[in-house]
């Protein structure tokens, strides 16, 4: 039973007719909202990777770089409309539909019309609330008039809040990822907030928001298999320890079948993308340990070191030719199996941990953007569409322009840093153990995906683009919304306290850190950049 919770019994009035009027009011606000956003970015903003999967689509030459699924699905598109723009009309659809279902709910419910003595099993973060601990909730859950109509005021306010919105309204592998799984977090919300079982066409529907999200993005994972074990209960395992395993498997279990699914079904020509992270890993180990990657040129690898190509930014220097290919070619991307590369990337940081967890941790800094300076790059949504020969995308307007205007402004703020919505989401999770309510259940499993895929960038991400924590951070942003009301008075300051904690930390190192991104090494002469 979504989201992992089942009624001993169930006290349901149904809303009175001003209720539902509340409900219908913030439904058309959210209907208003969604054909504003279409408004500011008609016929949609494209970027450098939507641009190579729309000429698959085109072609029906399909890679595996970016998962193809979304290659496919506008290739389908094709024929009814091409272009961008419909691809903005679903990614808006799901979007605000999303939004619009949890904000709705709060807006209609009676305050004293939730579920009675709900019992669920343990969080991801939690151990089993003890009877006779006060700090836990009894299992009735009450919430005032007046905190409902906050939430769904502020739930509108974060599909409105213009650094997600931005990012939101381009159509991208990320964006689609995000506008999937807030789809179905709002079917999801509609039902289990009011206490209500999900009909079978609303499960099917979640499921394959979920199933679509993870096979869009590569490293989407991270955020998918948690969330949907959460919200299906963990199959009623409920010692934590078990939950970590049961997560473990199903990541290494999709990763492993995402290869087959998207060359095999999808008949998308292997790309070997994946061979970026371990060739990542060991220059950076070779960088910090000063030793030489096995299977590079000592000649060569000094010439690289030379011209500065390690940064913990990101990798690409080691993909472009005009820059440092030569490293990438030698260990991963020459004609040709690599077989030793796995061993290669084992050995070094077998050998030299100490320098594998530096660069680790120097990159989860960068793309979380703790310790860094003021203004590095890759925060802002993109106001022009890349320069294509298919037509795609078109001249922005006054009101895109002011919302992008809007997003670099709060990009410079706490709310524009993952690293405060990674501190907020943790401290909620270790707030809300325990209390066993709908809401706290959808706020915990909101959590758990966020912080899964945000934190999985410790160990298993390549570039530090502001774009790939975008459903982290609306993940959070909700279960804040969501559970907020949820959170015993007592507890309410932890959560205060660590988010203020960590915000004056990484607002005080923008004033004395070092920039983390640095200028890309200059190009050799006479290659040309891809």
């Amino acid at each position: 039973m979504i989201p992992g919770l089942t009624a001993k019994k169930k006290t349901l009035t149904q809303p009175s007719p001003a209720k539902s009027g509340r409900g219908l009011y913030v439904a058309l606000a959210a209907f208003a909202l969604c054909l504003l956003s279409l408004a500011l970015r008609w016929p949609g903003v494209v970027m450098y990777d939507s641009v190579g999967q729309y000429e698959q689509a085109l072609t029906s030459d399909y890679s595996d770089w970016h998962p193809p699924i979304m290659a496919h699905l506008w290739a389908l598109l094709l024929p009814v409309w091409s272009g961008t723009a419909p691809f903005l009309l679903l990614q808006m659809l799901l979007w605000w539909g999303g939004f619009g279902l949890i904000a709705a709910v709060f807006a209609r419910a009676s305050p004293q019309s939730v579920h009675a003595e709900l019992v669920e099993a343990p969080s991801f973060f939690s151990a089993p609330a003890k009877k006779n601990d006060p700090s836990t909730s009894s299992g009735q859950t009450v919430v005032t008039k007046r905190q409902r109509t906050y939430a769904a005021i502020v739930t509108l306010l974060i599909g409105a809040f213009p650094l997600f919105l931005g990012w939101g309204t381009v159509v991208l592998k990320d964006a689609q990822m995000a506008a999937c799984l807030i789809g179905a977090t709002g079917l999801v919300a509609w039902w289990r907030l009011d206490g209500r079982k999900l009909p079978v066409w609303a499960i099917v529907a979640v499921a394959v928001l979920i199933a679509y999200a993870t096979l869009v993005r590569g490293n989407a994972v991270f955020a998918t298999v948690p969330f949907a074990l959460a919200l299906s209960g963990w199959g009623g395992v409920r010692r934590w320890w078990l939950r970590v395993g049961l997560t473990a498997a199903g990541i290494v279990a999709v990763l492993g079948v995402s290869p087959l699914i998207n060359q095999r079904l999808m008949s998308a020509e292997a790309t070997h993308n994946s061979r970026s992270l371990p060739l990542w890993d060991i220059v950076a180990i070779a960088h910090r340990s000063g030793t030489v990657p096995p299977g590079v040129a000592p000649a060569d690898w000094a010439a690289a070191e030379q011209r500065g190509c390690y940064t913990p930014y990101f990798w690409n220097p080691y993909g472009e030719p005009a820059q440092c290919d030569a490293i990438g070619q030698a260990l991963a991307f020459s004609d040709g199996p690599h077989p030793q590369l796995m061993r290669d990337w084992a050995m070094s940081v077998l050998l030299h941990p100490i320098a594998y967890a530096a660069h680790r941790l120097a990159h989860f800094n960068a793309t979380t953007r703790f310790v860094v300076g003021w203004g590095e790059p890759d925060c802002l949504p993109p106001l022009y569409s890349e320069p294509n020969s298919d037509g795609l995308g078109g001249p922005a307007n006054p009101g895109g322009k002011a919302l992008i205007a809007l997003a670099g402004a709060a990009s410079g703020t706490p709310l524009g840093w993952p690293i405060v919505w990674l501190a907020a989401g943790l401290a909620l999770a270790w707030v809300l153990r325990g209390e066993a309510s709908a809401e706290a259940g959808l706020a915990r499993a909101l959590v758990l995906s966020g912080v899964v895929m945000s934190g999985s960038f410790a160990v298993a991400s390549i570039a530090s683009d502001l774009r790939y924590h975008l459903w982290s951070m609306i993940a959070i942003a909700l279960a804040l919304t969501i559970g907020a009301a949820q959170v015993p008075r007592g507890r309410r300051r932890i959560v205060i306290g660590i988010v203020l904690a960590v915000a004056l930390v990484a607002w005080v190192a923008r004033f004395v850190a070092p920039p983390v991104s640095v200028p890309l090494p200059p190009r050799v002469p006479g290659i040309a950049a891809q």
